[in-house]
């Protein structure tokens, strides 16, 4: 699984999460280093590694400061229902585990949709040209004149031809600037 940046926050849920609040301030600190480490875990929101959970001991270590106070906010944490535990044992966020099922079920149906649509399109949308003695009136002539640009039959699907004149008859504005061109020695 690719390392995400960085998960999302939830100031509100953080300030009123009534199991969170009942929590010393110690161990909101260390429930917020445990977050981050449970975002870095191989199976996103669960202290684990290779499917072992992590004992309340390499927590209690992973986590910056004092060691046994560390293991006692831990203790707190799941005492309150802020940790919790899952059937092997190991300690995880609901929240986190919850955004990633969803993360990873948006992901999947975006691949699904994806796969669905044909990648080889081609447009039929004629080129710019100028009106033919054929042309019926001017009025087709007129909305022939204000059509797009369009693919060139021949190229990828990705190459596009632009005509050389805007309708308005004055050359079409560039998208990017020309680069100044050098000067000759004589």
């Amino acid at each position: 699984m690719g390392k995400l940046p960085a998960f999302l926050f939830y100031p509100g849920d953080w300030l009123t999460d009534a199991n969170l609040r009942r929590c010393s301030t110690n161990a909101r600190a260390v429930w917020m280093d445990m977050l981050c480490l449970m975002w870095q875990c191989e199976v996103r929101g669960v202290l684990s590694t290779d499917g072992e959970p992590w004992t309340d001991d390499e927590i209690a270590t992973a986590v910056p400061g004092d060691t046994y106070q560390n293991m006692l906010a831990l203790q707190e944490l799941l005492r309150n229902r802020v940790a919790k535990r899952n059937e092997s044992g190991a300690v995880f966020s609901k929240r986190i585990v919850e955004d990633e099922q969803l993360r990873c079920k948006w992901r999947d149906d975006k691949k699904r949709r994806r796969g669905n649509v044909h990648h080889d399109v081609h447009l039929n949308v004629r080129a710019l040209s100028s009106p033919s003695s054929s042309s019926s009136s001017s009025s087709s002539s007129s909305s022939a004149a204000a059509a797009p640009s369009a693919l060139s039959s021949s190229s990828s699907p990705l190459t596009t031809t632009t005509p050389s004149t805007a309708p308005s008859g004055k050359p079409p504005a560039a998208s990017h600037p020309a680069p100044p061109k050098k000067k000759k020695k004589p």
